[in-house]
């Protein structure tokens, strides 16, 4: 049904319509809605036909397995979120040929993460059916990853909850059935292992298990880990209680393990006083620091106690140091600090180091001849930021390795204006800079001792291949000190700058690039910011 013709000189007129005109085309208006509407439901009726058209001839069918397995491979093996659905089975339940490929992604089924069991909160006895079909689960699950590194996690859940061993009559979280006796065989070789306690007692109790498990200790996954984390949980205040004696130390329950990550509880939580731990030492054994090549540790303790454990760590390549939002070998009456300033330890098969949310005064104490790797994450106030960065340099010059550093990040510097001065020594090596803060709208770009009138040529960054800015502040004048002191190389390889802001930016990538770019050397692009979050937790 159309618009009545005969009412056509209404649609060029003003004039009011006669009470028979409006009562005719409200019905020619209600016969066309209803028309519209049978119409829309037709074209949804066909369009659902249509995408069932789609889905049997979508190229997804038509994938080769090896394709499909390619890309499950990049399923993180530990999604971040714990609340993500569970990627592994969704993707095994799309149909037959999907779970073929998954079932011949090996790295699919790397990993497993345990929870306590129900048991060990309550007072019921340990369910042997229940934890022997959850082992037959499990090992089935690993055993689909054929010969890869195989890990397992035994995680407490984040609530404010502690294991209730301190109650005879309850099981330690730690003991969980399924884990201890995963870790007590050897058909499957455990490679990595994580361990969440809340006190030494539970690691205690943890090595206690293993023991009696019934198989000779040198014939069990445990003994025969490459990578160990033990993780102590600070969901309330318990007292540090290692022994003093180091033959009775928890860490001699170690085993003989090749990568370490310590977690150990905040000092506010394990301490009651300050001076308490500055003066708690740790004792791990000397032969295992000899043979770890990676150590990653949290440590919030203060003091100069940690300088006792890499004393020893004579074949260390990487060493990861979370200082918690706080500082080490500060003080200046410690007789150990002053003694290690001007007689520095020396890691000298070091290549990676990595600092955490503090200061760097470690820095001072340390000397690292091989180190391609400098990764910082600072946490100091904004009157100390200078300080921090000259250390940074003084670091790699007295190391030794201007001419060995390869990769150099720095994070979180802090600055009442919008601009960091940034001087670092001649660097010719360096093929990768990244500088993330998220107060900061440019760097200033220096050569230490070095003249830069902001024309002339000048000898840094030759190797530089990769320079990124994230996070910056919204600027009209952004990357243009950058820019110009990347193409101002006196030799230079080929360069991409890669910038992100933490807000909208001024201007586009396209517009950056004709404003900025006049050398054929230096490229741009600008990604999608990743908030750097403060207040993270920080697990190892």
């Amino acid at each position: 049904m159309a618009f009545p013709r005969n009412l056509s000189q209404l649609l060029c007129s003003n004039e009011v319509p006669s009470q028979l005109d409006v009562a005719h085309v409200g019905e020619v208006a209600d016969a066309l809605l209803t028309a519209i509407g049978e119409a829309v439901g037709k074209v949804k009726q066909l369009e659902a036909e249509l995408k069932k058209c789609r889905i049997v001839l979508s190229p997804a069918r038509r994938l080769p397995q090896e394709i499909l397995s390619k890309i499950f491979s990049l399923i993180p093996l530990f999604p971040s979120d714990p609340d993500a659905p569970a990627d592994v089975a969704a993707v095994s339940l799309v149909s037959r040929d999907w779970r073929g490929a998954a079932l011949n992604t090996h790295s699919l089924w790397q990993g497993l993460v345990f929870n306590p069991c129900g048991c060990a909160r309550t007072l019921k006895a340990t369910n042997p059916h229940l934890h022997h079909s959850e082992y037959e689960r499990a090992r089935v699950w690993l055993s689909r990853s054929g010969s890869l590194p195989k890990t397992v996690r035994l995680e407490r859940p984040l609530d404010d909850s502690r294991c209730g061993c301190d109650d005879p009559r309850k099981q330690c979280e730690s003991t969980q059935p399924t884990v201890v006796k995963l870790l007590a065989q050897l058909p499957l070789q455990i490679e990595e292992f994580a361990l969440h306690v809340s006190s030494t007692g539970c690691f205690r109790k943890w090595a206690a298990a293993i023991e009696d498990a019934g198989q000779p200790l040198s014939c069990t996954s445990w003994m025969k880990l490459r990578c160990f984390a033990l993780v102590f949980v600070d969901n309330d205040h318990h007292m540090w209680d290692d022994s003093d004696d180091p033959n009775f130390s928890i860490f001699t329950l170690l085993p003989p393990i090749t990568e370490l990550h310590l977690n150990l509880p905040s000092r506010e939580k394990a301490f009651e006083s300050d001076e308490v731990a500055l003066a708690c030492s740790l004792h791990i054994p000397v032969p295992i620091l000899h043979g770890l090549k990676i150590f990653v540790i949290r440590w919030d303790w203060g003091g100069s106690k940690l300088a006792e454990l890499l004393a020893h760590c004579i074949n260390l390549e990487s060493f990861t140091l979370d200082l918690d939002e706080s500082d080490a070998f500060t003080e200046l009456t410690d007789p150990v600090t002053e003694v290690l300033r001007d007689t520095p330890l020396v890691l000298g098969r070091l290549h990676e180091l990595c600092l955490r949310r503090g200061h760097v005064h470690i820095l001072e104490i340390l000397r690292a001849p091989r180190l391609r790797t400098l990764d910082i994450e600072f946490s100091v106030p904004v009157t100390q930021t200078w300080d921090a960065v000259k250390r940074i340099g003084t670091f790699i010059t007295e190391s030794k390795i201007e001419s060995t550093l390869t990769r150099l990040r720095i994070c979180e510097l802090l600055t009442t204006q919008s601009t960091i001065y940034l001087p670092l020594p001649v660097l010719p090596a360096l093929q990768h800079l990244v500088l993330d803060s998220t107060g900061v709208s440019s760097y200033n770009l220096a050569v230490d001792g070095f003249f830069d009138d902001g024309s002339k040529k000048h000898p840094q960054f030759p190797s530089l291949v990769h320079f990124e800015a994230l996070n910056l502040r919204r600027s009209s004048r952004t990357l243009q000190e950058e820019v110009s002191f990347l193409q101002r190389r006196a030799v230079g390889a080929p360069c991409l700058i890669t910038a992100s802001y933490r807000d909208d930016a001024v201007y586009s990538e396209g517009t950056l690039q004709t404003r900025l770019l006049s050398g054929k050397d230096v490229y741009l692009r600008v990604v999608p910011n990743q908030n750097y979050d403060d207040s993270r937790s920080w697990y190892v």
